[in-house]
Protein backbone atom coordinates (compact mmCIF):
# COMPACT_ATOMS: atom_id res chain seq x y z
CA UNK A 1 0.00 0.00 0.00
CA UNK A 2 2.57 1.98 0.62
CA UNK A 3 4.78 1.79 -2.77
CA UNK A 4 1.17 2.42 -4.31
CA UNK A 5 0.41 5.79 -2.82
CA UNK A 6 4.79 6.64 -3.13
CA UNK A 7 4.39 5.99 -6.58
CA UNK A 8 1.11 7.56 -7.34
CA UNK A 9 2.79 10.54 -5.46
CA UNK A 10 5.39 10.62 -7.40
CA UNK A 11 3.47 10.66 -10.85
CA UNK A 12 1.59 13.89 -9.60
CA UNK A 13 4.86 15.36 -8.81
CA UNK A 14 6.08 14.54 -12.27
CA UNK A 15 3.23 15.68 -14.09
CA UNK A 16 2.44 18.78 -12.14
CA UNK A 17 6.67 19.49 -13.28
CA UNK A 18 5.89 19.36 -16.71
CA UNK A 19 2.74 21.22 -16.65
CA UNK A 20 4.60 23.90 -14.94
CA UNK A 21 7.51 23.72 -17.31
CA UNK A 22 4.77 23.53 -20.64
CA UNK A 23 3.35 27.23 -19.45
CA UNK A 24 6.69 28.24 -18.98
CA UNK A 25 7.54 27.44 -22.58
CA UNK A 26 6.02 30.43 -24.11
CA UNK A 27 6.18 34.05 -23.13
CA UNK A 28 5.52 36.84 -24.18
CA UNK A 29 7.82 39.53 -25.74
CA UNK A 30 8.44 42.27 -28.11
CA UNK A 31 8.40 40.95 -31.55
CA UNK A 32 9.58 43.59 -35.07
CA UNK A 33 8.25 42.13 -37.83
CA UNK A 34 6.68 42.66 -41.42
CA UNK A 35 4.34 41.54 -43.57
CA UNK A 36 4.65 40.75 -47.56
CA UNK A 37 2.05 39.58 -50.20
CA UNK A 38 2.70 38.43 -53.97
CA UNK A 39 0.27 37.44 -56.50
CA UNK A 40 0.79 34.68 -58.87
CA UNK A 41 -1.49 36.80 -61.63
CA UNK A 42 0.24 39.81 -61.65
CA UNK A 43 2.97 41.65 -61.03
CA UNK A 44 1.40 44.01 -58.09
CA UNK A 45 3.36 43.49 -54.73
CA UNK A 46 2.73 44.92 -51.42
CA UNK A 47 4.99 45.04 -48.13
CA UNK A 48 4.64 46.46 -45.40
CA UNK A 49 6.93 48.87 -43.21
CA UNK A 50 8.79 46.58 -40.36
CA UNK A 51 6.41 46.96 -37.24
CA UNK A 52 7.12 46.63 -33.68
CA UNK A 53 4.64 44.71 -31.36
CA UNK A 54 4.33 44.24 -27.98
CA UNK A 55 3.72 41.34 -25.99
CA UNK A 56 3.42 38.95 -28.94
CA UNK A 57 3.35 35.18 -27.35
CA UNK A 58 6.07 33.26 -28.44
CA UNK A 59 6.89 29.76 -27.27
CA UNK A 60 10.73 28.46 -26.68
CA UNK A 61 11.88 27.95 -30.49
CA UNK A 62 11.18 31.73 -31.10
CA UNK A 63 7.94 31.24 -32.94
CA UNK A 64 4.73 33.42 -32.25
CA UNK A 65 1.63 31.80 -31.80
CA UNK A 66 -1.17 32.34 -34.07
CA UNK A 67 0.55 33.30 -36.71
CA UNK A 68 -1.44 32.76 -39.49
CA UNK A 69 -3.55 35.23 -37.58
CA UNK A 70 -1.05 38.29 -38.83
CA UNK A 71 -0.87 37.22 -42.44
CA UNK A 72 -4.94 36.88 -42.36
CA UNK A 73 -4.72 41.20 -41.39
CA UNK A 74 -2.70 41.89 -43.86
CA UNK A 75 -4.69 39.67 -46.80
CA UNK A 76 -8.04 41.51 -45.31
CA UNK A 77 -6.60 44.85 -45.21
CA UNK A 78 -5.66 44.50 -48.98
CA UNK A 79 -9.23 43.10 -49.63
CA UNK A 80 -11.12 45.52 -48.24
CA UNK A 81 -8.62 48.73 -49.20
CA UNK A 82 -7.39 48.15 -52.85
CA UNK A 83 -9.62 45.53 -53.88
CA UNK A 84 -7.02 43.07 -54.24
CA UNK A 85 -7.70 39.26 -54.37
CA UNK A 86 -5.44 35.71 -54.85
CA UNK A 87 -2.44 37.59 -53.17
CA UNK A 88 -0.25 35.02 -51.02
CA UNK A 89 0.71 36.69 -47.53
CA UNK A 90 3.16 35.85 -45.55
CA UNK A 91 4.82 37.98 -42.11
CA UNK A 92 8.37 37.71 -41.50
CA UNK A 93 9.51 38.26 -37.70
CA UNK A 94 12.19 38.29 -35.08
CA UNK A 95 13.29 40.27 -31.68
CA UNK A 96 16.53 41.63 -33.32
CA UNK A 97 15.88 44.69 -35.38
CA UNK A 98 19.38 43.93 -37.36
CA UNK A 99 18.13 40.35 -38.30
CA UNK A 100 14.62 41.88 -39.78
CA UNK A 101 16.04 44.62 -41.58
CA UNK A 102 18.70 42.26 -43.44
CA UNK A 103 15.33 39.98 -43.96
CA UNK A 104 13.53 43.10 -45.19
CA UNK A 105 16.03 44.67 -47.65
CA UNK A 106 16.75 41.24 -49.01
CA UNK A 107 13.21 40.33 -49.81
CA UNK A 108 12.54 44.26 -50.89
CA UNK A 109 15.67 43.48 -53.21
CA UNK A 110 14.27 40.80 -54.64
CA UNK A 111 10.84 41.94 -55.00
CA UNK A 112 11.97 44.29 -57.19
CA UNK A 113 15.24 43.88 -58.58
CA UNK A 114 15.00 40.05 -59.40
CA UNK A 115 11.33 39.49 -59.71
CA UNK A 116 10.29 43.11 -61.44
CA UNK A 117 7.60 43.66 -59.01
CA UNK A 118 5.44 46.47 -59.08
CA UNK A 119 5.88 46.93 -55.28
CA UNK A 120 3.69 49.19 -52.79
CA UNK A 121 4.89 49.85 -49.47
CA UNK A 122 2.16 50.40 -46.93
CA UNK A 123 3.09 52.77 -44.18
CA UNK A 124 2.66 52.33 -40.43
CA UNK A 125 0.04 55.12 -40.60
CA UNK A 126 -2.08 52.90 -43.24
CA UNK A 127 -1.23 49.82 -41.58
CA UNK A 128 0.03 48.33 -38.70
CA UNK A 129 -0.87 44.84 -37.01
CA UNK A 130 -2.71 44.80 -33.66
CA UNK A 131 -2.02 41.45 -31.21
CA UNK A 132 -3.95 39.08 -31.94
CA UNK A 133 -6.39 38.26 -28.89
CA UNK A 134 -8.31 34.95 -28.42
CA UNK A 135 -11.99 35.24 -27.58
CA UNK A 136 -11.30 33.53 -24.15
CA UNK A 137 -8.88 35.99 -23.68
CA UNK A 138 -10.81 39.12 -24.15
CA UNK A 139 -13.68 38.33 -21.09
Amino acid sequence: MKRISLILILLIAVSSVSFAKKKKDKENKQVILFGVTVSLTDSSAFITEIITVDSLLTNKDGFIDKEEEYSAQLKSFLEKNYNVANHACAIFYDTDMKDINKKYKKINNRLVNKEKRNLKTLPKTEFNFTLYKEESEEE
